[in-house]
């Protein structure tokens, strides 16, 4: 009756929630796998607790098959529903290659009642079919662990995916947890949409829907606690399985990334920085600077700064990050000073260190004694820090403040 709308009150929302985990267009409540999709809603089933026979499934692929022949643009169907304990429908299995044959990837859930569905006294349908143009997929924790509820069966279930506590969309603009392989199921439906769009983004062959499961079920995260539990061995891993996608390095450090043992408090209106080595060419997203509360009433303003090294001292400006204000109120700990845009340097000798406000002594610092190791002066905040490293008279001293550049290679 082309009424596919949520009604479902048994969650508040089970087919806007999988929507969300699909779709979800960031930067409004939750992020989906793909920030740009088209959704096209099939409802076969209302509630959790209404009869849902294979029949009604069968009927509701064979339409969609229909309206991708008619030229709708479908290439993925993610089914989060279960049949327990059943025999196979001929019917649905049909119904599941036909999707196949007409380009259509079919994603479902492998159950939640800790059950091996290799068995044959299980049986979880449409999982158990194990197609070349299907995916089953169970559901793992945020700690890589098989979901204590979750079917698995390392004949049967191709891989997990995170389906423990998901955060997503529900009715009536609401938001919540849901755990099961209902959500495990649409990470893996939406990776597969995202995959084709890179393709499509890189002039690249589409995958077919056999292709499309042996890319993503060959690239997976190989995982001990998912060994002789799924086929594949592993969980979901998207970027190992997309075009043009590689893995971000891990961040690193240069600087003063210990508490000193000594005390201090940060001035007013003055920069001052110490010198480090950039051991390899990098990008700096920003600085961290430990700072704690001194008794001092009042915010004060701080922005962090980049100087490159003449070889006596700070020289030329090369950066300055955002600013923040440190109130009387707040915790000690590190506070991070971002910058607008990653700084690109080359390897070699930097002076790094902040600028700060009218407002003197409210920040406490920490630091630890290295002779020659700082050099600062007096510097107006509101006319920015100088370029270069000049002003009034520049003192060098021993405290090597805690403060580091973090840094992609």
């Amino acid at each position: 009756t082309c009424f596919p709308l949520d009604e479902d009150t048994s969650y508040g929302g089970h087919g806007s929630h999988v929507a969300g985990i699909m779709g979800g267009a960031g930067n409004n409540g939750v992020v989906g796998m793909n920030w740009q999709t088209t959704i096209l809603p099939v409802r076969w089933v209302k509630n959790a607790n209404d009869a849902h026979p294979t029949s009604v499934l069968s009927a509701a692929l064979r339409w969609l098959v229909k309206a991708k022949q008619e030229g709708v643009n479908i290439r993925v169907v993610n089914d989060s529903d279960v049949f327990e304990g059943t025999a196979p429908a001929t019917e649905l299995q049909n119904a599941i290659e036909l999707l196949g044959a007409n380009g259509i990837l079919f994603v479902t859930a492998a159950g939640n009642s800790s059950a091996n569905n290799d068995e044959e006294g299980i049986k979880r349908y449409p999982c158990k079919y194990d197609l070349p143009t299907e995916i089953c997929v169970t559901a793992s924790t945020n700690k890589d662990a098989l979901a204590g509820f979750a079917n698995y069966g390392p004949k049967t279930v191709d891989l997990a995916a995170p389906g423990q506590s998901i955060y997503s969309t529900f009715r009536e603009n609401n938001y919540g947890y849901l755990s099961g392989g209902s959500m495990a199921s649409p990470q893996v439906a939406g990776a597969a949409a995202l995959i084709l769009s890179a393709q499509t983004l890189h002039h690249e062959s589409l995958f077919s829907p056999e292709q499309l499961k042996t890319d993503i079920v060959n690239n997976v995260d190989k995982l001990e606690s998912l060994k002789g539990k799924v086929i594949s061995g592993g969980r979901l891993d998207v970027c190992k399985a997309m075009p043009g996608c590689t893995e971000p390095e891990e961040p690193l450090t240069f600087g003063k990334t210990n508490v000193g043992a000594s005390k201090d408090t940060f001035a007013a209106n003055r920069k001052r920085v110490n010198r480090y080595a950039l051991p390899t060419a990098g990008a700096v997203s920003k600085l961290s600077v430990y700072l704690e509360p001194t008794g001092t009433k009042g915010g004060q303003v701080i922005e962090g700064v980049i100087y490159a090294d003449t070889g006596s001292g700070p020289g030329a400006l090369l950066a300055v990050s955002g600013q923040i204000t440190f109130k009387t109120t707040e915790t000690a700990g590190w506070r991070e000073l971002v910058f607008s845009s990653p700084v690109k340097l080359a390897a070699g000798n930097y002076w790094i260190g902040a600028i700060t406000g009218a407002s003197g002594g409210v920040s406490g610092i920490r630091y630890d004694s290295v002779t020659g190791s700082r050099d600062y002066n007096t510097n107006i905040y509101t006319s920015g820090p100088s370029n270069p490293f000049v002003g009034e008279k520049i003192t060098t001293d021993a405290e090597q403040t805690s403060l580091y550049a973090t840094y992609i290679p």
